[in-house]
């Protein structure tokens, strides 16, 4: 094989095994909210596949609510106002995998704004054995009749202590009603033993450098 062409093969190679970490969605039951299956403009105070206490559910949109309907499917999740001086209740899911070392672990959710009903805020969290690892409290703040992106991520080093704990997705309103929708998450393994792209990237090109200088020499000589 040619040196040069050798030399972009080993590279490909390289640069190929550092991009290789595992990368996986994690099963979340009921992500989108489309069960139960609702007529236009019904809902339901319950969610199957999550826990909620009080005035929690789901409903199918109608254009009063979102012009355009749910951004994902066929429904959302809402969460609301269940008394004088608290917000609306949580709503959570205990996950079926467990905190791993070395992942960095990414929680969506989109949140919603009616336009119909005044909007107070929302929490969304993701915990691990009931200890609240990351949160987004109210960071976006959607337009009338809009959702918007919500992104909460975790990185579990190898020494922490919620190793083995189960996860769990929790969201809910501060106040009157917030919607929900399209919850995913993600987890990514870093590989203690792998470099980083970025370095082996700058050991590739070192590798290429020499190469191209040693052929350049042979034609000089």
């Amino acid at each position: 094989m040619h040196k040069l062409a050798k030399g972009l093969s080993v590279l490909a190679v390289v640069l190929g095994v550092a991009s290789s970490a595992a990368a996986a969605p994690l099963f979340v039951a009921n992500p989108g909210f489309e069960n139960p299956v609702l007529a236009d403009s019904g809902a339901v105070f319950v969610i199957p596949g999550w826990v909620s206490i009080g005035d929690a559910g789901v409903f199918d949109p109608h254009a009063a609510a979102y012009l355009t309907g749910a951004p994902e499917g066929e429904n959302v999740a809402f969460s609301q106002l269940g008394g004088p001086d608290w917000g609306g209740p949580i709503v959570s899911q205990v996950l079926g995998d467990a905190l791993t070392a070395n992942t960095l672990y990414t929680l969506t959710m989109l949140v919603g704004n009616r336009l119909d009903a005044p909007f107070a805020g929302y929490e969304i969290g993701l915990y691990a054995g009931g200890s609240l690892l990351a949160n987004d409290f109210n960071t976006l703040a959607p337009g009338d009749g809009q959702f918007l992106l919500s992104t909460v991520q975790y990185f579990a080093a190898a020494n922490d202590p919620l190793l083995g704990s189960l996860l769990e997705i929790q969201f809910r309103s501060l106040g009157r009603q917030a919607n929900f929708d399209d919850v995913k998450v993600d987890a990514v393994t870093r590989q203690a033993d792998i470099p980083e792209p970025a370095t082996l990237a700058l050991v590739g090109a070192g590798a290429l450098g020499a190469l191209l200088r040693r052929r350049r020499a042979a034609k000089q000589s």
